[in-house]
């Protein structure tokens, strides 16, 4: 069922369940931009101020249905604060990728936003230097939500519907005095799939702090028994680094990790020709501009309002983690999470502190990456990466040649 208040010149009255004005435009096709409040389920275990955690529930069936619905771009709204609840929101983050490959749209440029409670920060000199979009921005007062809220998208002309559970006639009356289109998702009428977890804030199971424990002996002699004051996210300065070739899920992934784990300042390390000659199909990769555009893009679009975005060409797999004192956490993928290894030691002999490092999970192609991710399941995937399309591309460009000759 679809609702548009803007399908018509004549003003409509309030819409019932058995009343809805229809629009035309989105009644034969997909909606190009949606908007979706996704309905999880938080239920926060406090049972001191040093032990907090969050039983979270995230509906599988519904979220599948939005990213079907959608033509092309898809804002996943999480009424959830992720400054307050980090580690919950980085495993609702993994979730709903995972979902959105196991929906085969792994390219779909879906975005996934929260609220933020934090400060509005300016522009810092240095970065004028760099490739930066940071813009400056009025100060703002401690506990005001940066982020995101559901009434954003009545100000956001490119969406063309708000999509809602079949049924929710109050978030059609809501959307419908926004002037914002509804329409209702087609869900197979079977019972709600959830994914869930008890995610423990104080202890994630993604993150290897800096600061560790006096028997903790994960990384060797790097150690500092001042667990009281080792950090927690969000951090001010966060690290990434990548290639970003092709910008998929996965990258969106890693990403909107590294963006919502910072309150301050975001550094993208952007892989240059120089790390590219062994990379197979380098010739098809695209140009070093056009990445670090769509990383700097991607990354502004989920966090417009108060985070520094710069990025930075990366001629060493290092990058700047081991030289600036100013980064607090390095976000990286478990496939290079090994190599993230060898940052401290480097940072420790330059007398710097060392750097909390948070993994983020390799999503695979569709089908059992959900499973995976979940612990429900082993297969033998193969991973989401740029490094297949370029492959496909050029046997396609082969063909092609071939045909000529």
């Amino acid at each position: 069922m679809i609702s548009s208040p803007k399908s018509s010149s004549t003003p409509h009255p309030t819409p019932t369940s058995q009343s809805l004005p229809n629009s035309p435009l989105l009644s034969s096709t997909r909606a190009t931009t949606c908007w979706f409040l996704v309905p999880c389920v938080f239920q926060p275990i406090v049972s001191s101020p040093a032990c907090k955690k969050m039983h979270v529930r995230i509906p599988q069936h519904a979220v599948k249905a939005a990213v079907k619905s959608t033509k092309r771009k898809l804002y996943l709204y999480v009424p959830l604060d992720a400054a307050g609840w980090p580690a919950t929101a980085r495993y609702v983050l993994t979730a709903l990728y995972a979902m959105v490959i196991d929906a085969g749209r792994s390219r779909m440029d879906c975005k996934v936003v929260f609220r933020f409670t934090g400060v509005r920060r300016g522009m810092e000199e240095n970065d004028a230097q760099l490739f930066s979009v940071a813009e400056e921005q009025e100060e703002g007062g401690v506990g005001e939500n940066v982020g995101w809220k559901e009434g954003d998208v009545e100000y956001m002309d490119q969406v063309d519907a708000a999509l809602t559970m079949p049924g929710d006639v109050a978030s059609i009356r809501r959307y419908f005095r926004m002037g914002v289109a509804a329409v209702e998702l087609s869900i197979p009428e079977r019972e709600e799939e959830y994914v869930e977890k008890v995610v423990d804030e104080g202890h994630p199971d993604d993150v290897v702090p800096g600061e560790e424990e006096e028997n903790d002996d994960r990384m060797g002699d790097n150690k500092d028994t001042r667990t009281s004051n080792r950090r927690m996210a969000p951090y001010q300065v966060v690290a990434v680094g990548g290639t970003f070739d092709r910008l998929h899920a996965g990258h969106r992934l890693l990403l909107s990790v590294a963006a919502w784990s910072c309150s301050g300042h975001l550094r993208i390390g952007v892989t240059g020709p120089k790390l590219l000659e062994h990379k197979q199909w380098k010739e098809l990769i695209e140009p070093f501009e056009q990445r670090v555009a769509n990383v700097v893009s991607f990354v502004k679009s989920i966090r417009p309002r108060d985070l520094v975005v710069t990025a930075v060409e990366l001629h060493d797999v290092e990058g700047p983690s081991v030289e600036n004192g100013d980064i607090e956490a390095l976000v990286v993928s478990q496939e290079t999470f090994d190599n993230a290894q060898y940052v401290n030691p480097k940072r420790k002999q330059r007398g710097l502190r060392p750097l909390d490092i948070v993994s983020v999970q390799v999503l695979s192609s569709p089908s059992c990456a959900f499973l995976e991710m979940m612990g429900q399941g082993e297969g033998k995937r193969e991973k989401l990466s740029s490094t297949k399309w370029r492959e496909m591309e050029a046997k396609k460009r082969s063909g092609v040649h071939s045909m000529l000759d």
